[in-house]
Formats: structure tokens, C-alpha cells, sequence
């Protein structure tokens, strides 16, 4: 029958603390621990019982309050907020070179990052229409899949060079097609430096006069 009385109630509560007092103290001894006299119905009060739970512990794992140093002094909040901020830097850098974007900062050597050529011409272009007023409207990746594989200029056949610092012959130049069009798509070629010269702004009427005058003159 369940009890109904107080006292009843007092009863199976203490019987079933001194059940598993009595069952830790026999864990206890079965380990080598010096364990106590629990009566049936009799429990420990409860700072006692603690600590008896804490000896037991302590018997089954006695290594459990010794922890193994890595050697590293904890970081605080502002360094690890920081090492998180060079992490995103990096993930941010390593997504714009894969995608053929300039890498601005500098490299493991410490000199300065070298930009992609197409970044180089696009930027270049992009300068040049804003100073004279011309239509802009090319991305990076549009001036990218024309230097891809583009060894030879297209209109002299001469072998352009990519690393000269210096703007030479054999240098490649972004160019404008129809000059007034400015740099919008369909309207640019990557071609050698000499080529854009010749070309300038005269039109294809004016190169074939050139071109018919020189070869009186030859």
C-alpha cells in the first residue's frame, strides 16, 4: 500500500538513501577504501553523503583533478577576436586569388604582393576612362579571359612580355576598339604596347592612308 502518512512517507524516503549509502560504501571497500557502517533506514546527512561521493570518485579515478599543460598561456578575449579576424583575412585573400583578383598586402617574404596582369590593365583602364571622361563598364574577369593563354600580341604576332616594370614595345596594353566607345564590353583587346601606338585614335581609314603612303615610299 503507499503511504499516506507523513511519517510513512519519512520512512521510504530514508530507506531508499540508506539503500544507496549502504550500496556505496560496499563499492568503496570492494576499491581498498576504508569504508563505514550504514544501517538499513539510517541514512548519512547530506554533507557527509558528499563527501563520501567525492572519496569514491576519487578512488575510481584518481587522476581526475590532474590535468596535462599544453605549455601555452590561455588567450584572452581581444587575442582571440584578433587571431579569428587574420583568419577571416586570409580565407577573404585566398578567395580573391583563386578568383584572379589582386591580393592586396604582402607576401611570406615580406616584399610587396605582385598583382595579377589583368588587375594591372583593368585597374589601368579603369584610371584612364575616369581622367578623360570615358564609358566604363568591364570587369576583371572580363580583361582575365582575354589574357588567358594570350602569348603573342594579336596584331603584330610579336611575344609579349608580362614582367617588365617598365611600359616597352613588347608590353601588353589594354586597348579600345572604337576609341570614343570607351572600355565597355565587346569594345576591348589586350594587344602590345607598339600596336596601340600605331592604332591611337585613328580609325581604319586613316591606318589604310598610313599604310598605302608607306608603301609608295617603299
Amino acid at each position: 500500500m503507499p503511504a499516506k502518512t507523513p511519517e510513512a512517507v519519512q520512512r521510504k524516503v530514508n530507506n531508499r538513501k540508506s539503500k544507496k549509502d549502504m550500496g556505496r560504501e560496499a563499492k568503496i571497500a570492494e576499491l581498498g577504501g576504508t569504508s563505514l557502517t550504514v544501517k538499513y533506514g539510517e541514512p548519512l546527512d547530506d554533507e557527509l553523503r558528499k563527501e563520501r561521493t567525492d572519496y569514491l570518485f576519487d578512488l575510481m579515478y584518481p587522476k581526475r583533478h590532474v590535468f596535462k599543460s599544453s605549455g601555452r598561456t590561455k588567450q584572452t578575449e581581444v587575442e582571440r577576436k584578433e587571431k579569428a579576424r587574420k583568419l577571416a583575412a586570409d580565407r577573404y585573400r585566398k578567395a580573391k586569388a583563386e578568383r584572379g583578383e589582386v591580393v592586396r598586402g604582402k607576401n611570406p617574404t615580406g616584399s610587396q604582393q605582385v598583382y595579377s596582369p589583368w588587375y594591372t590593365l583593368w585597374a589601368g583602364a579603369k584610371q584612364r576612362a575616369a581622367s578623360k571622361n570615358l564609358p566604363f563598364d568591364i570587369a576583371q574577369e572580363d580583361v582575365r579571359d582575354l589574357v588567358i593563354d594570350l602569348e603573342f600580341c594579336p596584331v603584330l604576332g610579336v611575344k609579349l612580355e608580362w614582367g617588365n616594370s617598365k611600359l616597352q614595345d613588347d608590353s601588353p596594353t589594354l586597348d579600345k576598339v572604337v576609341p570614343e566607345l570607351g572600355y565597355v564590353k565587346g569594345n576591348i583587346a589586350v594587344i602590345s604596347n607598339k600596336a596601340n601606338r600605331i592604332k591611337t585614335d585613328a580609325n581604319l581609314e586613316e591606318i589604310g592612308k598610313v599604310w598605302c603612303w608607306l608603301k609608295k615610299q617603299s
